[in-house]
């Protein structure tokens, strides 16, 4: 496999294998440390490096292959493995740091640690076909969904893109979900024009799994040009008799504060006359517990005749209120 402008295919070019830690069991606890295996059992052991590529002749290999890399003992350590480009060994540091932790604690900091590297590995095509394979080989979901984060977050969207590419090629059920995976993860504004492009690619049949993960995803961002996009396909859906209900429920779910504006004027009907996209801007407008959001809702109840769109003012107004129902709280009933 290669990624475009690469001259390093994973297995040959890199020299690199991944070994999956569930087939390398923990070693014994010593008489020192009788506490180690019950610390440890359910940590699986860390990926392993069999080689170092030849293009990085300045990194010294371990010096035995069924050793993990020195630099995967924590994620403390991990900025003198990364260096300025995210190489490789960095990658697999990462995760194993991630693999070895036994508190959440260290687990959420391993995971943290690893994400913050997204700028970084994005630029290295060695680390980015790496954590491709590491997401199709990975056995834990720790690891699985900290690497979904990497590649969607990159701040240069041809890595989700690859992942998108790489799902029309996926041959089990598993590859292809860890791969929507990172188009859910893909939440930076940049990632707008790419996940337009992926839902263009589905000629309006939006519940096809990559389509459906790329235009939730465009509701996640919330940007005023993702739900002007999702507004445009409401009604483009509607105007050609398609049901537009997953465009819907994407376009309610935003909560980006930039986006606030644009759904007041739509909640209103302003630039739309679309029932639907009405709809959709007055559940988001719930997603936002603000006064200036209470007040638009009030002045929408206040001269709406149409009784769908009443009753979804009504129960934003409630949600944007941080009103609980009256039962809240209270044991359930045996």
């Amino acid at each position: 496999m290669k990624l475009p402008g690469s001259s390093w295919p994973l297995a040959a070019g890199l020299g690199l294998w991944l070994v999956a830690g569930c087939a390398q069991p923990e070693p014994p606890a010593s008489p020192e440390s009788p506490s180690r295996t019950a610390k440890t059992a359910r940590v699986q052991s860390p990926l392993r490096v069999k080689a170092i590529p030849a293009a990085a002749p300045n990194l010294r290999p371990p010096a035995d292959d069924a050793t993990a890399f020195p630099g995967a003992v924590g994620a403390d350590n991990l900025t003198s493995v990364a260096g300025p480009a995210a190489h490789p060994q960095a990658v697999l540091a990462a995760m194993n740091a991630i693999r070895r932790a036994t508190t959440e604690a260290d687990r959420r900091r391993a995971v943290a640690t690893f994400v913050g590297q997204a700028n970084l590995s994005a630029h290295n095509p060695a680390s980015v076909e790496m954590l491709l394979d590491a997401l199709k080989l990975a056995p834990e979901c720790d690891v699985v969904m900290a690497v979904q984060q990497v590649l969607g977050q990159s701040p240069d969207t041809a890595v989700p893109f690859m992942a998108a590419l790489l799902y029309r090629d996926a041959t089990t059920p598993t590859e292809r979900e860890r791969l929507l995976g990172v188009i859910r993860h893909a939440q930076t504004p940049a990632a707008v024009t790419m996940l337009t492009g992926l839902a263009d690619g589905a000629a309006g049949h939006y519940t096809e799994p990559l389509a459906l993960a790329a235009i939730d995803t465009l509701g996640v961002i919330g940007t005023p040009a993702a739900v002007r996009d999702l507004a445009g396909r409401i009604e483009t859906a509607g105007a050609q008799g398609q049901n537009a209900q997953v465009l819907v429920e994407a376009l309610s779910r935003t909560v980006n504060p930039a986006a606030f504006d644009w759904l007041a004027a739509a909640a209103r009907g302003e630039g739309s006359v679309n029932t639907q996209v009405r709809l959709a801007a007055l559940n988001a407008l719930g997603n936002y517990p603000t006064t200036a959001s209470r007040e638009a809702l009030h002045q929408i109840i206040a001269r709406e005749a149409d009784a769908a769109l009443q009753t979804a003012a009504k129960s934003a107004l409630k949600r944007a209120s941080l009103e609980l129902p009256e039962d809240f709280g209270k044991p359930a009933t045996p």
